[in-house]
């Protein structure tokens, strides 16, 4: 197994090394200590919301072997029944495929299978984390009625910036803030070099304002300290 972001239990075998990982599902092993060990698995780039599996095939060793692919989830379960779990069939010597639609500083499982007869035979389980997504704020020019903010954006990549929402919460009172209400503006861009910039306007002189980053996938958000 080449080495990855974040990958756990990295060598330089085989995804499946030599023990029998046999596990169960509708279609269980038989015992016979046989595993996965002819479908190799490298981790290509891994970013918030994607990874890339590179994956190569011994195809004279398989062809007893009536499928073979790779399986992966973000549940420590990855029996070939699991409904949690991603399956990709291989039938290439050699493949890269990209996988979307993950969720930012999250754990990951995976492993390779083989199908043969009746029963799955099933490679060694291991894991990749995708990155944390972080914006740091900082108030820059303040006048009686405005207010200009910077941030910088961290573990966004390009292709994860139409997945992922990042921006700027703030309100007057500070318990709003704490439980996520208030007014929300959001980056309409992020610089090449990850900056984000806030221009807050029609404020009230006099007053202190509280502020907080945000992070928003799907319909979960996540704040940053007030």
């Amino acid at each position: 197994l080449c080495a990855g972001f974040a990958l756990v239990g990295c060598t330089d075998d085989p995804l499946g090394g030599g023990e029998n990982t046999e596990q169960g599902g509708n279609n269980d092993g038989d015992g016979s200590g046989e595993s996965a060990t002819l479908v190799y698995v490298s981790l290509g780039q891994i970013t918030a919301t994607t990874v890339q599996f590179d994956m190569t095939l011994d195809l004279k060793a398989i062809s007893q072997y009536e499928e073979a692919g790779l399986i992966f989830s973000s549940v420590d379960d990855l029996d070939i029944s699991a409904e949690t779990a991603t399956i990709f069939q291989i039938n290439r010597e050699s493949y890269s495929k990209v996988f979307t639609g993950l969720t930012y500083n999250t754990k990951y499982y995976y492993t390779t299978y083989l199908k043969k007869g009746t029963f799955y035979l099933y490679g060694d389980k291991k894991e990749f984390t995708t990155p944390d997504v972080l914006l740091e704020l900082s108030a820059g020019s303040i006048t009686a009625t405005t207010a200009q903010i910077t941030g910088v954006v961290e573990g966004l990549s390009e292709s994860d910036k139409s997945l992922i929402e990042v921006g700027l919460l703030y309100s007057s009172e500070a318990g709003k803030v704490e439980n996520g209400e208030g007014t929300k503006l959001a980056a309409s861009e992020i610089s090449l070099d990850n900056t984000v910039s806030f221009a807050l306007s029609n404020l009230t002189f006099g007053t202190t304002y509280y502020y907080c980053s945000y992070v928003k996938q799907g319909d979960g958000y996540v704040y940053g300290d007030v």
